[in-house]
């Protein structure tokens, strides 16, 4: 039995293991993780002497003893299970660790094995066996993994930008149920209606077809909530269910049922959306399998889970080993766009005109250097200017450009930044077959005005898909 009272905390995500051989169920100890005393319930055990358990992070060893038969007349001498000990991972803890790049506001870059990241600190022990500890207002980003090229996925997109693979398994009259992809136990998110903008539901397995659907979910406004079909129609209405089987709306003409197999995305009522104001801190976590959701509160603990409130509303937590990178933003670290040019100037090519766009490419879809998303960032095309006032604020500017891949390897344009009226950097020209540049850090101390430009190189604007991804100013 049980020597110690099971974790009861809400910030462990191992409360209960249960192990694919029996009905043992192993709870930590809130006084010393990862270790319990089990007692034995399945003959499984019997049959050798170590046993793994389903998850990581235990392993389920037998410590075998003689006993004695109380038949009086053989005395043999039998092994049987006598204790089951849940004990730690057979790694020690320093090989389990994650090896983690950290790059901070002074311009320099650390990596080493985290140990956590705690709400004011970054804990990381570094190659020399120093343990490193960096304040998160000092955080530019965090990466885990490397950088992956997402497929076409089942996304959820909320109304601030997030993207997230699931299944949609219901509607309440509140929020809609999914199910979480990347999590290893596929748990329910439950974002509130007024939060979500668009759900992919039949995935094209084209990204060619993907991209016009996207730009359509997130570049429209939509007066009703609305259907796309796989056919190509639509249908319009107030929808009033949602279940893996069909949806329902009460259309102009009265009730309607869309079998689900026939629904390739749903686009919820856009005048109804609203998003919580987000805290002055906030970490865009981005996941392995390409998604990302922004959080406030965002901690890994020593034990490698990973846990905040979503900006949405819902606590949420998950293995830090689904996570490739954490881009952190706040007192000294703002993304440029959240802030709205002084000034725009457009020199079309021929008669079409396209404004800058915030956190997409000018096209309306996701920002995306050769096979890498990125969250935040400024859409572009050739012959565009935009002024920003710093007002002598920051301390440098810096980016990564490129001709987004919606181009399809053409377009070729120019990137310059100018510091009041003086260029500061230019990049050779780009096309959309040549690799993403990351910019130099710009100095802005004292600066009054940023202007990033974007100009034409060859073959007009054919193309000119131009991406500012991640465009960090920094105090």
């Amino acid at each position: 039995m049980n020597t110690q009272p099971p974790c009861r905390s809400s910030r462990c995500s191992y409360r209960t293991t249960t192990c694919r051989y029996s009905n043992a169920r192993a709870d930590c100890s809130p006084t010393s993780p990862g270790h319990a005393v089990l007692g034995l319930s399945s003959p499984k055990f019997r049959e050798t002497d170590r046993q793994h358990c389903s998850t990581e992070r235990y392993r389920l060893a037998i410590e075998k003893q003689p006993v004695t038969s109380s038949h009086p007349r053989t005395k043999r001498l039998v092994w049987a299970a006598a204790v089951l000990v849940v004990i730690g991972t057979e790694t020690p803890l320093s090989a389990q660790q994650p090896q983690v790049s950290l790059e901070t506001v002074d311009d320099k870059s650390q990596t080493g094995r985290l140990i956590r990241l705690a709400q004011n600190e970054a804990v990381v022990e570094i190659e020399t066996g120093d343990v490193l500890r960096v304040p998160v207002e000092d955080l530019v980003s965090m990466r885990l993994r490397p950088d992956v090229s997402s497929p076409p996925r089942a996304w959820l997109l909320l109304a601030n930008g997030d993207r997230v693979d699931s299944a949609l398994d219901r509607m309440t009259d509140e929020a809609l149920l999914l199910e979480w992809a990347v999590h290893p136990d596929r748990i329910e998110l439950a974002p509130p209606l007024e939060t979500v903008a668009a759900k992919v539901v039949g995935q094209p397995a084209d990204r060619g077809i993907m991209r016009p659907l996207l730009r359509e979910m997130t570049d429209s406004q939509f007066d009703e909530d609305t259907l796309l079909l796989l056919d190509g129609s639509r249908l319009s209405g107030e929808l009033t269910s949602a279940t893996r089987e069909a949806f329902n709306l009460l259309t102009s003409v009265g009730p309607a049922a869309v079998d689900f197999e026939r629904v390739q995305a749903l686009a919820l009522n856009s005048s109804l959306t609203s998003f919580p104001v987000p805290d002055e801190s906030t970490a865009i976590v981005q996941f392995t399998d390409g998604s990302w959701i922004t959080f406030q509160d965002f901690t890994i603990d020593e034990h490698f889970a990973a846990s905040g409130e979503a900006q949405y509303g819902q606590r949420l937590a998950c293995p830090a080993a689904t996570i490739s990178r954490v881009d952190f933003y706040g007192p000294r670290v703002t993304a440029l766009s959240d802030i709205s040019p002084d000034r725009v100037s457009l020199t079309p090519y021929l008669s079409r005109r396209h404004e800058p766009v915030a956190d997409r490419n000018v096209r309306g879809g996701f920002l995306r250097l050769r096979g890498r998303d990125y969250p935040r960032g400024l859409g572009m095309t050739s012959g565009t200017t935009a002024n920003y006032a710093l007002n002598g604020e920051y301390s440098f500017f810096q980016t990564t450009v490129g001709v987004d891949d919606d181009a399809a390897g053409l377009g070729s344009v120019v990137f310059s930044i100018e510091v009041d009226g003086d260029p500061v950097y230019e990049s050779p020209p780009l096309t959309g077959r040549l690799p993403a540049v990351e910019t130099p850090r710009i100095p802005l101390v004292g600066a009054q005005q940023l202007t990033l430009r974007v100009e034409f190189a060859e073959f007009g604007n054919i193309q000119d898909v131009a991406d500012w991804c991640r465009p960090i100013l920094v105090k």
